[in-house]
């Protein structure tokens, strides 16, 4: 999978936020290294969103984002997919997110999210490797 070694990933896609009726696309780059940092801009917003990914071994794994906290999780990997659920650290956001390799070397990406009142946002994109 693409967070086993150092590259350089870019995508895109929509996000579809409860109570706007389009999707909204953004854009994003994923530098891989020991950490893993995922760089989301969505289109409207001024403010470029950092995640910060650790993962371990056992596929432990640590999601950092200034806004919403501290989150964790355990991943596995099952056949061309890998996938995690996440966790806020107070407990309050919870989300889930699904990597599916593709033959052409891409990554379609799916994600979802809920906040403690139960509101969901979706998100759905495609990565690819930058090749140097």
């Amino acid at each position: 999978m693409f967070f086993k070694n150092s590259s350089t990933w870019l995508g895109q896609g929509l996000i579809t936020f409860r109570g706007i009726r389009a999707p909204v696309p953004f854009y994003t780059r994923w530098i891989v290294k020991e950490k893993i940092k995922q760089e989301v801009e969505i289109k409207g917003y001024i403010e470029k969103q950092i995640n910060i990914y650790t993962i371990s071994e056992e596929l432990v794994v640590t999601l950092e984002n200034a806004e919403i906290g501290l989150w964790q999780g355990i991943g596995q990997v099952k056949g061309n997919i890998l996938l995690w659920e996440l966790t806020s650290e107070d407990q309050s956001l919870k989300g889930e997110e699904y990597f599916i390799q593709l033959e052409n070397g891409r990554i379609q990406t799916n994600a979802y999210f809920r906040d403690s009142e139960g509101i969901y946002t979706f998100v759905k994109g495609e990565i690819w490797e930058v090749i140097k």
